[in-house]
């Protein structure tokens, strides 16, 4: 193939606004029934940090957002971590209006929740609010999940029309073919919203640091992925709308920087419900709590000069975080490029130098993420502020022409960058 990427990408876009003239036109002259919109492909990087599109200049991100608009950087929710963020992606709803509350939760109807609880991730009633593919789905349109939280389960009595059950080692190039084969399917059939789901840059960002070499190949990788899937959509000069996030940032730790919450607290009668940078916890029984609790334990944890420990009614206002039933009775957040341990933990923990945690307060910079899309309903070269994350579920279904269920998004800040539909 010859040409510059820059060059294909042009003529896609062209195309694609040309397809998108027709989007109201009938499908069928005799039913007048409505042609699908041009479909919408949200492709999640988790851990990608809205700077790392400068410090490793991706090629085919960098070709593909030029021809349409980008976020400065994307606030996510709290705690800025991966089920909570992703999912509110998809809903519009910050994580205290979902449910999904942590990657590490407890319910008192349905107990404990995590990443690795199959069972937990694929049962419906963890997963409040409405996911975009259940909303588009309510509205005539076909939806495809290759990996997404919350994809698993049957939310309101909703899965995506397809869909796969996570497998991590999955590698890139088979999650793209099942983008290409989806988006390869007849009219009667074909979805109209996908979602596609990297966790690379997340891996090598916790395991290396967010600026290690480790991590830049990790970035490039992804990118030749989507590069590979632009080029084989533009082959069959099938128009898509982009839009690309993250879940969150990430930020450097090292192993000077650590609290040991067992130096600090007794912790005989608590659970701890999650770690890190996050501490969770709770009495094991409500009904008798350690003696002092929790009066006792946020004088202690305060004490240390890099954490900030709350009832979960005394949040800071600009968290929106604290009223859901599955948010812990107190809460301890440690500083930037600080984590929680304990004493046993860290003696057999490899001391391996700087690594990457997110969690923290989405405010600090590090944690911006990344927010950008194209298409032919998006003009070319548009730079915006900040975004919040919540705002996505409302472009999302603007892009998709559907009405979007309650959600705590806007479309404001977006809308410079829109292009009415016909």
């Amino acid at each position: 193939m010859t040409g510059s990427l820059r060059a294909r990408i042009a003529w896609i876009l062209a195309i694609s606004a040309l397809l998108a003239s027709c989007t109201h036109a009938p499908k069928d002259a005799a039913t007048g029934s409505e042609a699908a919109p041009v479909p919408v492909i949200l492709v999640g990087i988790d851990g990608f940090r809205y700077d790392f599109l400068e410090a490793f200049e991706p090629p085919n991100l960098l070709e593909l957002i030029e021809g349409g608009a980008r976020a400065e950087r994307m606030i996510s929710s709290f705690p800025s971590k991966t089920f909570p963020n992703h999912y509110t992606l998809v809903t519009g709803l910050v994580p205290d209006h979902h449910g999904i509350v942590s990657n590490n939760m407890v319910d008192e109807e349905l107990g404990r929740f995590s990443l690795g609880n199959r069972d937990a991730v694929q049962d419906g009633r963890w997963w409040q609010g409405e996911p975009i593919w259940v909303t588009a789905q309510r509205q005539g349109l076909r939806a495809a999940a290759m990996f997404w939280p919350g994809s698993e389960a049957e939310i309101e009595g909703v899965r995506p029309t397809y869909w796969t059950p996570y497998d991590d080692d999955l590698p890139g190039e088979d999650r793209v073919q099942n983008i290409l084969d989806w988006l390869a399917l007849p009219d009667d059939t074909r979805p109209s919203f996908l979602t596609l789901y990297f966790s690379r840059v997340d891996s090598a960002g916790h395991r290396h640091g967010p600026l290690s070499e480790q991590n830049r190949r990790a970035v490039l990788e992804v990118d030749a992925l989507i590069g590979d899937l632009a080029r084989k959509l533009e082959g069959r000069h099938q128009a898509v709308h982009w839009v690309f996030v993250s879940d969150h940032g990430m930020s450097e730790t090292s192993p000077e920087r650590v609290v040991l919450v067992d130096e600090l607290i007794d912790l005989e009668g608590l659970l701890v419900i999650d770690t890190s940078p996050v501490l969770a916890l709770a009495p094991k029984d409500p009904a008798a709590p350690p003696d002092g609790w929790p009066d006792v334990v946020l004088d202690r944890l305060n004490a240390h000069p890099h954490v900030a420990a709350y009832r979960k009614a005394d949040l800071p206002a600009h968290l929106r975080h604290g009223t859901h039933k599955r948010v812990a009775p107190v809460l301890a957040l440690a500083d930037e490029g600080w984590r929680f341990s304990q004493v046993d933990r860290e003696k057999v923990r490899p001391q391996t130098g700087l690594g990457g945690q997110h969690g923290y307060d989405p405010t600090v910079d590090s944690m911006g993420a990344l927010l950008a899309f194209a298409g032919p309903r998006v003009r070319s070269g548009i730079q915006l502020g900040p975004v919040q994350n919540v705002d996505v579920y409302p472009l999302l279904c603007e892009l998709l022409e559907i009405r979007p269920a309650p959600n705590d998004g806007s479309l404001t800040a977006l809308e410079p960058a829109l292009i009415a539909p016909n």
